[in-house]
C-alpha cells in the first residue's frame, strides 16, 4: 500500500491485497515450508515480497502522471509528522516482540535484544546522514531510515551472537535507508519512471535484501557462532540435513525467489486493478473523506479541496501551490 497510495481507489485496492495475499501466502510455502529458508520475522517473505509487489503494481497507475503531481498534494507537514512520529516510536518499542514472537527461549531473547540494538543504531545513523546530507534533520529520513534495522533484523535476529556485529549491521541499514530517502527516490523517478508514494523501497525492500544477505552470512558461521550441530537444529529446522553453507545458499535463494514471485504477481494485480475505473484525481481525498485539508490549514487548501474540477490538465499557477 506504501507505494500505491494515492493512486488507486478503494475497490483497486481490494482486488489488489486479495491477489497479494495469494501470493504472499504461496511465496511463504515455498521459502520456509519447502525450502526451510530462515526468515523468523520476515525479512524476505514479508519486507522484500511486499515492497516489490506493490512497487511493481504501481507502475501500471499511470506513474508520469504521480511523479509530476501537478497538484503538489503529495506531500506531508508539520502535523502529518508529528503523528507519523507517534507511529515510530511505538515501532521502535514494539519491533522487537515483532521479530520474537515465533521464537522461544535463548533464541527469543537474542531476537528481542538483536532488534532493539539494531533500530538503536539505525536511527542514530539515520540522524547523522540527514544532518551531514542536508544540515538538519529531516523528518521523512528520521521516521523510516530509524526503522530500517528492524527490518534487516528480520531474517537474522535470532542467529546473530555479536551485539557489535548487530549494530553495525543496524548502522549500515540506516545508512543505507537514509541515502535512499535523500537520493533514491529521486533517481528511480528520473530513470526507472518508478513513483514510490511512501518510500517503501528503502524502509522495506532495501533493507528485507540487505537482511537476507546478512542472514546468509551468519548461516555460513553457523558453525562457529552455536557450536554443533544440535545447537544449531535450535534454530534452522534442517540443520541435519545440509551443511550451514548449504543453508546460506538457501538464504540467498530465498531472496531471488521472494522478489521474482513479488514482481510477477504484483504485474498480475496492477494489470487487472487498472483496469478498473481509476482515480480522477492523485494523492486527494476529497472524494471519500470529509473535511480534508492539504498543507498548512488555510482558506486556499479548503478551496481547493471543494473546487478540483478546476483544475483540468493545465497546471495550477505557482501563486495557487500549497504551502
Amino acid at each position: 500500500m506504501g507505494a500505491l497510495i494515492g493512486k488507486v481507489t478503494f475497490p483497486q485496492l481490494m482486488v489488489i491485497v486479495t491477489i497479494e495475499a495469494i501470493f504472499y501466502t504461496l511465496n511463504r510455502v515455498i521459502c520456509v515450508d519447502l525450502l526451510h529458508v530462515h526468515d523468523l520475522s520476515g525479512s524476505m517473505v514479508i519486507h522484500i515480497f511486499g515492497a516489490y509487489f506493490g512497487l511493481t503494481a504501481s507502475m501500471f497507475f499511470n506513474p508520469k502522471k504521480a511523479i509530476e503531481d501537478r497538484l503538489k498534494q503529495n506531500k506531508g507537514g508539520h502535523f502529518s509528522d508529528m503523528v507519523g512520529m507517534i507511529g515510530v516510536v511505538f515501532l521502535f518499542m514494539y519491533w522487537s516482540s515483532f521479530n520474537a514472537v515465533f521464537a522461544d527461549g535463548e533464541q527469543r531473547m537474542r531476537a528481542v535484544g538483536n532488534t532493539f540494538a539494531s533500530l538503536t543504531a539505525s536511527v542514530l545513523v539515520a540522524v547523522y546522514v540527514s544532518r551531514a546530507v542536508k544540515g538538519k534533520i529531516d523528518m521523512e529520513v528520521t521516521m523510516n531510515a530509524s526503522l530500517a534495522g528492524g527490518v534487516c533484523m528480520g531474517a537474522c535476529c535470532d542467529i546473530i551472537t555479536n551485539p557489535g556485529f548487530t549494530m553495525l549491521v543496524g548502522a549500515i541499514a540506516g545508512g543505507i535507508s537514509a541515502l535512499g530517502y535523500l537520493y533514491g527516490n529521486d533517481w528511480c523517478k528520473k530513470h526507472l519512471n518508478l513513483h514510490d508514494t511512501c518510500g517503501i523501497q528503502w524502509l522495506h525492500g532495501i533493507p528485507g535484501i540487505y537482511g537476507g544477505i546478512v542472514s546468509a552470512i551468519c548461516a555460513s558461521s553457523g558453525y562457529y557462532n552455536f557450536g554443533n550441530t544440535s545447537q544449531l537444529a535450535l534454530v534452522f529446522s534442517d540443520a541435519f540435513n545440509r551443511t550451514m553453507k548449504q543453508q546460506a545458499a538457501y538464504q540467498l535463494a530465498g531472496i531471488a525467489i521472494s522478489i521474482v514471485l513479488a514482481i510477477a504477481s504484483g504485474a498480475i494485480a496492477g494489470f487487472i486493478a487498472s483496469r478498473l475505473l481509476p482515480a480522477e484525481h492523485f494523492f486527494d481525498d476529497h472524494d471519500h473523506f470529509h473535511d480534508v485539508v492539504y498543507g498548512d490549514d488555510t482558506k486556499e487548501s479548503h478551496e481547493r479541496g471543494e473546487n478540483l474540477d478546476k483544475y483540468d490538465a493545465a497546471a495550477p499557477s505557482p501563486s495557487k501551490a500549497i504551502n
